[in-house]
């Protein structure tokens, strides 16, 4: 069994119906096998190649699933399965290259479903990052229900929810510091930063 603390993480699979466990209750729950063979998803622990409910995903490929009120998914198979669970149907992960073409990759590089800050800024580390390795960064900010959007990154300023003004910059080797330019507090948000290569 594995319980994720977030949002987003990895599930290591051993041939047997592993159950994840996710934080919260999401809309959607985005699976991309990371293994050499097939694996399996699905809502019921009851798991296995074919069965009503149960999705198959290819090696290197991602599906998903719509969750249904539930917190818990079930995978079968074996390697390394990346989870990354979200109130939109939209695939965060990076898209491979199509047609011989170079192709463009978004990734999702940091998650927070619930954010809180009682001063007017915000640092988050993202592990293992490079700002080389990305040619734009987009980042995604809801506050009070609206959505705030930049598509120039690390120094760019977003209108936030019709109080507040936000600035997202890059502060060093993966470290990344949203503020209120307003200087007042920021209370609970959401955020999602993506790369783009």
């Amino acid at each position: 069994m594995a319980t994720l603390t977030k949002s987003t993480g990895t599930a290591v699979l051993s041939g047997a119906a592993e159950k994840v466990t996710l934080p919260a209750v999401y809309g959607w729950v985005w699976i991309k096998n990371m293994s050499d063979s097939d694996i399996f998803a699905g809502l019921s622990a009851d798991i296995s190649e074919g069965a009503d409910g149960v999705m198959t995903i290819p090696a290197g490929e991602a599906g998903r699933i719509q969750m249904d009120g539930t917190s818990e998914i079930y995978l079968l198979g074996t390697g390394n399965a990346l989870v990354a669970a979200q109130n939109y149907a939209d695939c965060p992960f990076k898209a491979g290259a199509k047609g011989g073409g170079s192709g463009q990759g978004l990734v999702l590089l940091k998650h927070e479903d619930s954010a809180y800050s009682s001063s007017s800024s915000y640092v988050f580390t993202i592990d293992d990052f490079n700002v080389s390795d990305y040619r734009m960064f987009i980042c995604i900010i809801k506050n009070k229900g609206s959505t705030a959007f930049s598509p120039e990154l690390p120094v760019a300023l977003f209108h936030g929810d019709g109080e507040n003004i936000y600035q997202i910059q890059w502060l060093r080797n993966g470290m990344f510091e949203i503020t209120n330019t307003l200087g007042t507090a920021l209370s609970y948000f959401n955020f999602q930063l993506f790369g783009v290569k």
